[in-house]
């Protein structure tokens, strides 16, 4: 879950965008701030990392590390 803080009934859009650094066996190993609200991205990124790791199929595995890149917005 994006936990969004309220910004005084504005209407400007808070973003952030990500690039994580996917292993082969589904956990990360390097989460980079990429651009847009430094402070939301330091206030979620704790519940970023702790869906990892993930499952990856065995059929793509060996297409992996890779990059990943993600952009939250409210």
């Amino acid at each position: 879950n994006i936990e969004y803080e309220p910004q005084n009934n504005q209407t400007q859009q808070s973003f952030f965008k990500i690039r994580i650094t996917l292993l082969k066996s589904g956990d990360y190993e390097q989460l980079t701030f990429i651009d847009g609200d430094r402070e939301l991205f330091e206030k979620n990124k704790r519940n970023i990392t702790k869906i990892f790791p993930v499952t990856i199929d065995e059929d793509i595995v060996e297409e992996f590390p890779r990059y990943l890149r993600f952009e939250f917005k409210r």
